[in-house]
């Protein structure tokens, strides 16, 4: 199956997140950090689930760090749900959703 996950950065973040007519869940994460690694295959499964009815998009934490923080991203994993411009709900690390 294709791939449903897209990226985002700074340039890209208003039209793809805030700006989007659906719910937008946005994968925060860093390349090296293994929580994320453990995360994205699942990221990966929920967007091929929800393909049409909720926008999934990742963004690394290291070539965004400002963008992050804007966002309130102090450490990764991160998930946060976009809707109508604004984030509804996050999970962080420290979650007990996530493993670790």
């Amino acid at each position: 199956m294709a791939n449903t996950v897209g990226t985002v950065t700074d340039n890209n973040f208003s039209s793809l997140v805030l700006n989007n007519d659906l719910p937008v869940l946005v994968f925060f994460y860093a390349t090296w950090a293994r929580p994320c690694q453990m995360m994205a295959p699942f990221i990966d499964e929920l967007a091929e689930e929800y393909a049409g009815r909720i926008a999934f998009y990742k963004m690394d934490f290291d070539e965004y760090p400002q963008a992050c923080s804007n966002h309130n991203v102090r450490s990764v994993p991160v998930v946060t749900v976009f809707r109508d411009g604004a984030s509804h709900e996050t999970i962080t690390r420290h979650s007990s959703v996530f493993p670790g």
